[in-house]
């Protein structure tokens, strides 16, 4: 009950899922990506002479691109570009209707100086990763904490219930007491002082079983609030 309702717990429990997700993040810069496009446009132009091979001259173009590109831990970078032009015409005069042409292109860098290097580039998933470490840690001793805290309180209920017990029973001996030293008071066998010893015993011990009724309402309480989300 207290690892499912406490509220620390509830809150802190999320502290090393966002160091692992600022992990993936700072990972997310070394991932290859994939980029696609296209752009296709259409222009109308009216023939200004018959040598444009028709009335009016219409032409259709599209360019596509595929581009591949990825960032290393050493601080290299490269990408390879796949591009294809393809163009149309209705002119009577275009020998090769549609017409293509493409181009590959690739590239590499390497950083000499800065960013060069495994140990600068994951710099900041190291420190990330020791954080993530740490959150763990001390989540892991939080919980210790309070699964210790929980069984000592549930201990110190069973002790306050059996000392209720005890106290009771020493309650229930000083009034017998009692009684018995006022009867010997009244046939003469006893002094009265020591009915007044008696009295006092008794007080004593229902002052005993007061704080313990307190103290085991004390102890509830206190499991209560542990083990439990509502408020009152």
């Amino acid at each position: 009950l207290m690892l499912d309702n406490n509220l620390d717990i509830g809150v802190n429990r999320f502290s090393p899922l966002t160091s692992q997700y600022l992990i993936d993040t700072l990972f997310g810069r070394f991932e290859p990506t994939l980029s696609l496009s296209a752009n296709i446009s259409r222009s109308t132009t009216p023939s200004g002479s018959q040598l444009d091979g028709a009335a009016s001259n219409s032409r259709l173009s599209g360019n596509y691109n595929a581009t591949f590109s990825q960032t290393l831990k050493t601080g290299s970078a490269y990408s390879v570009r796949f591009q294809v032009n393809r163009s149309s015409t209705n002119s009577s005069f275009s020998t090769v209707n549609p017409s293509y042409n493409g181009s590959l292109v690739y590239s590499f860098q390497q950083p000499l100086l800065r960013n060069f290097g495994r140990l600068i580039n994951t710099n900041q998933i190291r420190i990330a990763r020791n954080n993530l470490n740490i959150s763990e840690i001390q989540f892991e001793q939080q919980v210790m904490d309070l699964v210790t805290q929980a069984h000592n309180l549930y201990w110190d209920l069973v002790f306050a219930r059996e000392d209720i017990k005890v106290q009771e029973e020493s309650l229930q001996l000083a009034q017998r007491t009692l009684e018995d030293n006022q009867k010997q008071v009244e046939i003469g066998t006893l002094a009265p002082i020591e009915v007044v010893q008696a009295e006092s015993e008794v007080a004593s011990r229902r002052e005993g079983l007061v704080l313990a009724n307190y103290s085991q309402t004390r102890v509830e309480d206190s499991i209560k609030r542990l083990i439990s989300r509502v408020p009152d």
